[in-house]
């Protein structure tokens, strides 16, 4: 009988080879599983063997949007622009899936100049981008114009009492206001050294002189600085304010010419003091030879009347006794009082009184019986011409 098993062993191997060779007919098919959450999917890296979630969320719509302008003073109210002016408006949305559209009213085009009208005008601009619509935003052009005001203008400082006309003393209450006649209305005023909290306040006069300045302000602007303002303060006794109400100080300059004459117009119950400055030199040269005067003369035509008259230091002095000249209630019958000025040392008016160089001088004037004058005020029935000439006239 004869061994059959190596050929069935050949047969068997031949078989599974042949097997190995069949090309495959179905591909291979997995399903995977994991843990990506909702809005993803998975996938399967072959040549890695990692798994990964990808996300399928769509486009977003444009958001956090707004609107900004050169120049930025454009679209801020109360400040606004000049009719004509070159504007652009440029709109912005800091989110959303690009490209987004910014859609102008007005033929305007986003981040592109144009010229500002004639009037206030509020621009609309729509957003979108594949989403769809976004926000729609509006930006208002104020025109200066129409809308703006101005800042303060043509400011100046008033002191009550008027310390520049007549000294005060030291620890005197003066109220410094600060008033405007341009621009619209203040709202607040800055102070050097802060002394005042508002545009019109009280300070203390301090022991020497003191100058301040002061700015206005409203929502339109800052004023330029008014003329700054001294307080005047006493250095002696004398040059004492008692000029009150209506009371006026008229300044008599020193004349060049050697004689001014000012006049009064409508002296009636007030005081009139007029101030005059013994200059520290003297030019021309004194001529010691003359005298200079101080007249106090009736208006041509007018009634006599009855004035009270003192030369003293201090303004509308009537009061404190200390005159260098007196003459109250003196009927006016010549119709003048006279009296002489002589270089440069003294006075003479009835009386000696010394004088010296850089001396204050007020010449005292009212109606005799103080509060009822023996003619009413204005019409030039009370007025008075006051002359006054200087030792070196000629």
């Amino acid at each position: 009988m004869r061994n059959n098993t190596l050929p069935r062993v050949a047969q068997v191997l031949g078989f599974i080879l042949s097997m190995l060779l069949v090309p495959a007919v179905h591909a291979l098919t997995l399903t995977l599983t994991g843990d990506c959450t909702n809005g993803t999917v998975a996938s399967f890296n072959a040549s890695t063997n990692t798994l990964t979630c990808t996300t399928t969320t769509g486009p977003t719509p444009p958001g956090t949007c707004n609107i900004t302008s050169v120049p930025a003073a454009a679209i801020q109210s109360g400040v606004g622009v000049s009719a004509g002016t070159s504007v652009t408006l440029t709109a912005f949305c800091a989110t959303g899936t690009p490209p987004i559209t910014y859609s102008w009213d007005h033929s305007v085009t986003n981040a592109v100049a144009f010229n500002a009208p004639a009037t206030q005008t509020t621009y609309t601009v729509t957003t979108s981008n594949i989403s769809g619509a976004g926000p729609t935003l509006t930006a208002t052009v104020f025109i200066a114009s129409t809308n703006q005001g101005t800042a303060p203008g043509n400011c100046s400082i008033v002191q009550t009492p008027n310390t520049v006309a007549s000294a005060v003393a030291a620890g005197t209450v003066v109220n410094l206001n600060m008033t405007c006649a341009g621009g619209n209305p203040a709202t607040s005023c800055a102070w050097s050294n802060n002394i005042v909290a508002g545009c019109s306040g009280n300070v203390t006069a301090p022991s020497t002189n003191i100058t301040y300045s002061a700015t206005a302000s409203n929502s339109f602007g800052t004023s330029t600085p008014a003329t700054p303002t001294t307080i005047q303060v006493q250095t002696s006794t004398t040059g004492k304010n008692f000029c009150t109400g209506s009371d006026q100080i008229i300044t008599v300059g020193w004349p060049a010419s050697g004689q001014v004459r000012p006049g009064t117009s409508g002296l009636g119950n007030q005081t009139l003091a007029f101030k005059i400055t013994i200059p520290l030199t003297f030019s021309p040269a004194l001529n010691i030879a003359h005298m200079g005067f101080a007249h106090l003369i009736e208006v041509p035509g007018t009634p006599v009347t009855s004035r009270d008259f003192t030369v003293s230091k201090n303004s509308c002095d009537f009061q404190s006794g200390t005159y260098l000249y007196n003459d109250i209630g003196y009927g006016d019958t010549a119709p003048s009082i006279n009296f002489t000025i002589n270089n440069p040392n003294f006075s003479r008016a009835g009386a000696d009184f010394n004088l010296s160089p850089g001396d204050t001088i007020y010449m005292n004037v009212r109606n005799a019986n103080n509060g009822s004058p023996s003619c009413p005020a204005g019409g030039g029935a009370c007025n008075v011409l006051f002359d006054f000439a200087t030792p070196n006239r000629y």
